[in-house]
Protein backbone atom coordinates (compact mmCIF):
# COMPACT_ATOMS: atom_id res chain seq x y z
CA UNK A 1 0.00 0.00 0.00
CA UNK A 2 2.68 2.18 0.56
CA UNK A 3 4.41 2.08 -2.76
CA UNK A 4 1.14 2.37 -4.32
CA UNK A 5 0.42 5.44 -2.62
CA UNK A 6 3.84 6.84 -3.42
CA UNK A 7 3.57 6.26 -7.45
CA UNK A 8 0.19 7.89 -7.73
CA UNK A 9 1.46 10.61 -4.96
CA UNK A 10 -1.14 9.90 -2.16
CA UNK A 11 0.45 9.58 0.86
CA UNK A 12 -0.13 12.53 3.20
CA UNK A 13 2.75 14.57 5.10
CA UNK A 14 4.34 13.22 8.45
CA UNK A 15 2.93 13.83 11.48
CA UNK A 16 5.03 13.90 14.87
CA UNK A 17 4.67 10.68 17.25
CA UNK A 18 2.42 13.55 19.57
CA UNK A 19 -0.60 13.87 17.24
CA UNK A 20 -3.11 11.25 17.46
CA UNK A 21 -4.67 9.61 14.56
CA UNK A 22 -8.31 8.25 14.19
CA UNK A 23 -10.41 6.82 12.10
CA UNK A 24 -12.38 9.76 11.19
CA UNK A 25 -8.79 11.85 10.26
CA UNK A 26 -8.79 9.93 6.77
CA UNK A 27 -10.55 10.34 3.82
CA UNK A 28 -12.50 7.13 2.63
CA UNK A 29 -10.71 6.06 -0.76
CA UNK A 30 -12.38 7.32 -3.87
CA UNK A 31 -12.76 4.46 -6.10
CA UNK A 32 -12.76 5.30 -10.01
CA UNK A 33 -14.75 3.20 -12.50
CA UNK A 34 -13.55 4.78 -15.46
CA UNK A 35 -12.22 2.60 -18.58
CA UNK A 36 -10.24 5.22 -20.06
CA UNK A 37 -6.43 4.05 -20.78
CA UNK A 38 -4.01 5.15 -18.56
CA UNK A 39 -1.15 8.00 -19.69
CA UNK A 40 1.16 7.44 -21.66
CA UNK A 41 2.87 10.72 -21.36
CA UNK A 42 1.44 12.09 -24.42
CA UNK A 43 0.38 15.45 -24.40
CA UNK A 44 -1.85 15.64 -27.09
CA UNK A 45 -5.42 17.73 -26.81
CA UNK A 46 -8.30 16.37 -27.14
CA UNK A 47 -10.63 16.66 -30.46
CA UNK A 48 -13.11 19.28 -30.46
CA UNK A 49 -16.62 18.77 -30.21
CA UNK A 50 -19.12 19.11 -32.91
CA UNK A 51 -21.04 22.13 -30.92
CA UNK A 52 -17.63 24.33 -31.02
CA UNK A 53 -17.27 23.52 -34.68
CA UNK A 54 -16.38 27.10 -36.79
CA UNK A 55 -19.46 29.35 -38.19
CA UNK A 56 -18.01 28.56 -41.71
CA UNK A 57 -16.85 25.25 -43.79
CA UNK A 58 -13.02 25.60 -44.55
CA UNK A 59 -13.92 25.36 -48.16
CA UNK A 60 -16.46 27.92 -49.99
CA UNK A 61 -19.49 26.92 -51.01
CA UNK A 62 -18.33 28.76 -54.43
CA UNK A 63 -15.47 26.23 -54.87
CA UNK A 64 -18.06 23.48 -54.05
CA UNK A 65 -20.49 24.24 -56.66
CA UNK A 66 -17.89 25.10 -59.29
CA UNK A 67 -16.22 21.65 -58.97
CA UNK A 68 -19.55 20.41 -59.21
CA UNK A 69 -20.35 22.03 -62.41
CA UNK A 70 -17.29 21.45 -63.54
CA UNK A 71 -18.03 17.59 -63.23
CA UNK A 72 -21.01 17.93 -64.51
CA UNK A 73 -22.85 16.46 -61.27
CA UNK A 74 -26.36 15.53 -60.38
CA UNK A 75 -28.14 18.14 -57.72
CA UNK A 76 -28.25 15.32 -55.33
CA UNK A 77 -24.38 14.99 -55.85
CA UNK A 78 -24.06 18.74 -55.30
CA UNK A 79 -25.69 18.70 -51.73
CA UNK A 80 -23.70 15.57 -50.83
CA UNK A 81 -20.45 17.60 -51.55
CA UNK A 82 -21.44 20.19 -49.08
CA UNK A 83 -22.51 17.93 -46.39
CA UNK A 84 -18.86 16.34 -46.95
CA UNK A 85 -17.18 19.88 -46.45
CA UNK A 86 -19.50 20.91 -43.35
CA UNK A 87 -18.57 17.57 -41.46
CA UNK A 88 -15.03 17.72 -42.45
CA UNK A 89 -14.29 21.41 -41.51
CA UNK A 90 -16.45 20.54 -37.93
CA UNK A 91 -13.16 19.64 -35.61
CA UNK A 92 -10.96 22.07 -37.59
CA UNK A 93 -8.29 19.28 -37.92
CA UNK A 94 -8.39 18.51 -41.60
CA UNK A 95 -5.83 21.37 -43.21
CA UNK A 96 -7.74 23.25 -46.68
CA UNK A 97 -5.50 21.42 -48.57
CA UNK A 98 -6.47 17.92 -47.15
CA UNK A 99 -10.03 18.67 -47.52
CA UNK A 100 -10.14 19.92 -50.97
CA UNK A 101 -8.19 16.70 -52.08
CA UNK A 102 -10.44 14.61 -50.68
CA UNK A 103 -13.19 16.68 -51.91
CA UNK A 104 -12.04 16.26 -55.59
CA UNK A 105 -11.64 12.44 -55.29
CA UNK A 106 -15.24 12.36 -54.26
CA UNK A 107 -16.16 14.74 -57.03
CA UNK A 108 -14.38 12.59 -59.81
CA UNK A 109 -16.53 9.44 -58.12
CA UNK A 110 -19.69 11.41 -58.49
CA UNK A 111 -18.83 12.36 -61.93
CA UNK A 112 -18.64 8.58 -63.00
CA UNK A 113 -21.76 7.98 -61.45
CA UNK A 114 -23.70 10.85 -63.29
CA UNK A 115 -22.09 9.85 -66.49
CA UNK A 116 -23.33 6.20 -66.41
CA UNK A 117 -26.65 7.49 -65.75
CA UNK A 118 -27.00 9.96 -68.71
CA UNK A 119 -25.96 6.76 -71.15
CA UNK A 120 -28.57 4.80 -70.11
CA UNK A 121 -31.14 7.59 -69.89
CA UNK A 122 -29.96 7.78 -73.91
CA UNK A 123 -30.02 4.32 -74.59
CA UNK A 124 -33.68 3.83 -72.93
CA UNK A 125 -34.61 7.10 -74.47
CA UNK A 126 -32.90 6.50 -78.34
CA UNK A 127 -35.82 4.36 -79.68
CA UNK A 128 -38.99 6.45 -78.22
CA UNK A 129 -37.27 9.52 -79.78
CA UNK A 130 -37.00 7.82 -82.71
CA UNK A 131 -40.51 7.10 -82.83
CA UNK A 132 -41.72 10.70 -81.92
CA UNK A 133 -39.73 11.54 -84.86
CA UNK A 134 -41.27 9.29 -87.24
CA UNK A 135 -44.92 10.24 -86.03
CA UNK A 136 -44.12 14.04 -86.80
CA UNK A 137 -42.81 13.26 -90.28
CA UNK A 138 -46.06 11.13 -90.94
CA UNK A 139 -48.27 13.82 -89.66
CA UNK A 140 -46.77 16.48 -91.29
CA UNK A 141 -48.51 14.65 -94.56
CA UNK A 142 -51.86 15.17 -92.94
CA UNK A 143 -51.78 18.81 -91.29
CA UNK A 144 -54.62 20.86 -91.31
CA UNK A 145 -55.74 23.80 -90.62
CA UNK A 146 -57.21 24.38 -86.91
CA UNK A 147 -60.97 25.93 -87.08
CA UNK A 148 -59.41 29.46 -85.70
CA UNK A 149 -56.90 29.78 -88.15
CA UNK A 150 -59.61 29.39 -91.20
CA UNK A 151 -61.96 31.83 -89.35
CA UNK A 152 -59.25 34.49 -89.43
CA UNK A 153 -57.60 33.39 -93.19
CA UNK A 154 -61.08 34.07 -94.57
CA UNK A 155 -61.59 37.37 -92.03
CA UNK A 156 -58.44 38.64 -93.60
CA UNK A 157 -59.44 37.56 -97.43
CA UNK A 158 -62.57 39.81 -96.90
CA UNK A 159 -61.15 42.90 -95.21
CA UNK A 160 -58.42 42.72 -98.24
CA UNK A 161 -61.21 42.51 -101.11
CA UNK A 162 -62.76 45.31 -99.86
CA UNK A 163 -59.91 47.33 -99.70
CA UNK A 164 -60.78 50.65 -101.75
CA UNK A 165 -57.38 50.99 -103.52
CA UNK A 166 -57.70 47.10 -104.64
CA UNK A 167 -57.48 46.52 -108.31
CA UNK A 168 -55.58 42.98 -108.60
CA UNK A 169 -58.68 40.66 -106.91
CA UNK A 170 -56.90 37.57 -109.31
CA UNK A 171 -53.97 37.73 -108.00
CA UNK A 172 -55.20 38.27 -103.74
CA UNK A 173 -54.26 35.03 -102.70
CA UNK A 174 -50.20 36.38 -102.98
CA UNK A 175 -51.06 39.53 -100.99
CA UNK A 176 -53.10 38.14 -98.67
CA UNK A 177 -49.61 35.45 -97.69
CA UNK A 178 -47.07 38.27 -97.84
CA UNK A 179 -49.82 39.86 -95.03
CA UNK A 180 -49.84 36.29 -93.07
CA UNK A 181 -45.79 36.10 -93.75
CA UNK A 182 -45.79 40.13 -91.82
CA UNK A 183 -48.48 38.87 -89.38
CA UNK A 184 -48.59 35.30 -88.67
CA UNK A 185 -48.46 35.53 -84.96
CA UNK A 186 -51.40 37.73 -84.51
CA UNK A 187 -53.72 35.65 -86.99
CA UNK A 188 -52.39 31.99 -84.77
CA UNK A 189 -50.58 30.66 -87.88
CA UNK A 190 -46.81 30.72 -86.18
CA UNK A 191 -46.82 27.35 -86.51
CA UNK A 192 -47.47 27.67 -90.54
CA UNK A 193 -45.01 29.78 -91.52
CA UNK A 194 -41.36 29.15 -91.66
CA UNK A 195 -42.52 25.18 -92.19
CA UNK A 196 -42.09 24.29 -96.20
CA UNK A 197 -44.68 21.67 -96.07
CA UNK A 198 -47.32 23.79 -93.70
CA UNK A 199 -46.66 26.75 -96.27
CA UNK A 200 -47.76 24.42 -98.95
CA UNK A 201 -50.86 23.17 -97.27
CA UNK A 202 -51.83 26.72 -96.27
CA UNK A 203 -50.95 28.48 -100.10
CA UNK A 204 -53.89 26.00 -101.53
CA UNK A 205 -56.12 26.89 -98.35
CA UNK A 206 -55.23 30.79 -99.28
CA UNK A 207 -55.90 29.88 -103.15
CA UNK A 208 -59.22 28.38 -102.41
CA UNK A 209 -60.18 30.80 -99.88
CA UNK A 210 -59.62 33.99 -102.16
CA UNK A 211 -61.98 32.30 -104.70
CA UNK A 212 -64.82 31.69 -102.67
CA UNK A 213 -64.19 35.27 -101.40
CA UNK A 214 -64.28 36.72 -105.02
CA UNK A 215 -67.17 34.80 -105.89
CA UNK A 216 -69.14 35.71 -102.85
CA UNK A 217 -68.65 39.43 -103.47
CA UNK A 218 -69.60 39.44 -106.85
CA UNK A 219 -72.93 37.57 -105.95
CA UNK A 220 -73.62 40.35 -103.59
CA UNK A 221 -72.91 43.19 -106.69
CA UNK A 222 -74.98 41.05 -108.84
CA UNK A 223 -77.88 40.79 -106.44
CA UNK A 224 -77.91 44.56 -105.44
CA UNK A 225 -78.43 45.67 -109.13
CA UNK A 226 -80.76 42.65 -110.83
CA UNK A 227 -83.41 40.82 -109.07
CA UNK A 228 -85.58 41.16 -106.33
CA UNK A 229 -82.78 42.06 -103.84
CA UNK A 230 -81.57 45.01 -105.58
CA UNK A 231 -80.85 47.91 -103.76
CA UNK A 232 -79.23 51.85 -103.66
CA UNK A 233 -75.63 52.31 -103.71
CA UNK A 234 -75.74 54.15 -100.13
CA UNK A 235 -77.30 50.40 -99.11
CA UNK A 236 -74.91 48.43 -101.38
CA UNK A 237 -72.06 50.20 -99.44
CA UNK A 238 -73.25 49.57 -95.95
CA UNK A 239 -74.58 45.77 -96.40
CA UNK A 240 -70.35 45.34 -98.03
CA UNK A 241 -68.91 46.54 -95.63
CA UNK A 242 -70.55 45.39 -92.39
CA UNK A 243 -69.84 41.65 -94.67
CA UNK A 244 -66.23 42.61 -95.66
CA UNK A 245 -64.93 45.14 -94.03
CA UNK A 246 -62.73 44.84 -91.00
CA UNK A 247 -64.46 47.04 -88.55
CA UNK A 248 -67.36 46.86 -90.66
CA UNK A 249 -69.16 49.96 -91.68
CA UNK A 250 -68.26 53.53 -90.81
CA UNK A 251 -69.40 56.86 -91.33
CA UNK A 252 -65.75 58.18 -91.37
CA UNK A 253 -63.99 55.29 -93.56
CA UNK A 254 -63.71 57.40 -96.28
CA UNK A 255 -65.20 58.40 -99.80
CA UNK A 256 -62.78 55.83 -101.67
CA UNK A 257 -65.21 52.42 -100.50
CA UNK A 258 -67.92 54.65 -102.07
CA UNK A 259 -65.97 55.67 -105.23
CA UNK A 260 -64.99 52.05 -105.48
CA UNK A 261 -68.27 50.56 -105.71
CA UNK A 262 -69.46 52.75 -107.72
CA UNK A 263 -67.20 51.71 -110.39
CA UNK A 264 -67.84 47.91 -109.39
CA UNK A 265 -71.71 48.84 -109.62
CA UNK A 266 -71.07 50.30 -113.04
CA UNK A 267 -69.14 47.45 -114.18
CA UNK A 268 -71.41 44.70 -113.49
CA UNK A 269 -74.66 46.83 -114.93
CA UNK A 270 -72.81 46.98 -118.14
CA UNK A 271 -71.75 43.25 -117.97
CA UNK A 272 -74.77 41.76 -116.73
CA UNK A 273 -74.11 38.49 -118.77
CA UNK A 274 -70.63 37.86 -117.34
CA UNK A 275 -71.60 39.00 -113.82
CA UNK A 276 -73.94 35.96 -113.75
CA UNK A 277 -71.89 33.35 -115.45
CA UNK A 278 -70.24 31.04 -113.25
CA UNK A 279 -67.22 29.48 -113.88
CA UNK A 280 -65.79 26.00 -113.73
CA UNK A 281 -62.38 26.20 -111.45
CA UNK A 282 -59.30 26.04 -113.20
CA UNK A 283 -56.64 23.86 -112.17
CA UNK A 284 -54.95 27.00 -110.44
CA UNK A 285 -57.58 27.75 -108.29
CA UNK A 286 -57.61 31.86 -109.77
CA UNK A 287 -61.17 31.45 -111.61
CA UNK A 288 -64.46 31.65 -109.75
CA UNK A 289 -65.89 29.12 -107.32
CA UNK A 290 -69.13 28.36 -105.48
CA UNK A 291 -69.31 29.67 -102.58
CA UNK A 292 -69.64 27.43 -99.30
CA UNK A 293 -72.48 30.01 -97.77
CA UNK A 294 -74.66 30.49 -101.71
CA UNK A 295 -76.21 33.69 -102.05
CA UNK A 296 -80.26 34.28 -101.26
CA UNK A 297 -82.09 32.48 -103.77
CA UNK A 298 -83.61 34.14 -106.32
CA UNK A 299 -86.42 33.48 -109.85
CA UNK A 300 -83.80 33.47 -112.19
CA UNK A 301 -81.39 31.18 -113.26
CA UNK A 302 -77.37 31.86 -113.21
CA UNK A 303 -75.77 31.20 -116.41
CA UNK A 304 -73.51 28.13 -116.15
CA UNK A 305 -70.10 27.54 -118.06
CA UNK A 306 -67.07 25.99 -118.87
CA UNK A 307 -64.05 27.56 -117.43
CA UNK A 308 -63.15 30.92 -118.67
CA UNK A 309 -60.43 32.21 -120.19
CA UNK A 310 -57.75 33.94 -117.83
CA UNK A 311 -58.68 37.60 -117.51
CA UNK A 312 -61.79 37.27 -119.34
CA UNK A 313 -63.52 36.50 -116.23
CA UNK A 314 -65.38 39.11 -114.22
CA UNK A 315 -62.80 40.04 -111.86
CA UNK A 316 -59.84 40.24 -114.84
CA UNK A 317 -62.29 42.73 -116.53
CA UNK A 318 -62.66 44.94 -113.78
CA UNK A 319 -59.24 45.03 -113.12
CA UNK A 320 -58.91 47.32 -116.73
CA UNK A 321 -61.86 48.99 -116.02
CA UNK A 322 -60.05 50.31 -112.42
CA UNK A 323 -57.11 50.89 -114.02
CA UNK A 324 -58.41 52.46 -117.34
CA UNK A 325 -60.85 55.03 -115.08
CA UNK A 326 -57.20 55.87 -112.94
CA UNK A 327 -57.98 54.50 -109.77
CA UNK A 328 -55.58 55.63 -107.25
CA UNK A 329 -57.77 56.83 -104.56
CA UNK A 330 -55.78 57.77 -101.12
CA UNK A 331 -57.47 60.61 -99.38
CA UNK A 332 -60.63 62.40 -99.57
CA UNK A 333 -59.35 64.98 -101.52
CA UNK A 334 -58.65 62.68 -104.70
CA UNK A 335 -58.95 64.54 -107.73
CA UNK A 336 -62.33 62.11 -108.74
CA UNK A 337 -65.66 63.29 -107.18
CA UNK A 338 -68.28 60.46 -106.45
CA UNK A 339 -70.15 62.93 -109.38
CA UNK A 340 -67.21 62.22 -112.15
CA UNK A 341 -66.73 58.56 -111.19
CA UNK A 342 -70.52 57.97 -111.32
CA UNK A 343 -70.32 59.17 -115.03
CA UNK A 344 -68.22 56.57 -115.74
Amino acid sequence: MAHMSSAFNFSSPASTPSQAHTQNDFPPPTHSHSHAPPSLGFNTPSPQSFSDAPLSPIIDALMIDTLAQDFKLEPVHRANMHTFIQIGSADGTLSKSDLATRMYLLGALYADIAERHRQQQDQGSMDLKGLFNDLKIRLEGQFELTKDQMNNIRKAANDMIYEHTRVNFVMMNVDLMRHIREHDVSMGLSNVVGNPARERVLASVLKKTCSSVRNAFRQDIRDSIIGDNKCTLAEFTYRTADKYRRGQFDENMGLGYTIHNVLLHRFGLDNIELIRKVSTPSGDNNGEESDSTPPVATKRQRTQVGRIPKGEDFWGKARWLLCAAGHSIRTHSDKYTLGRVSAI
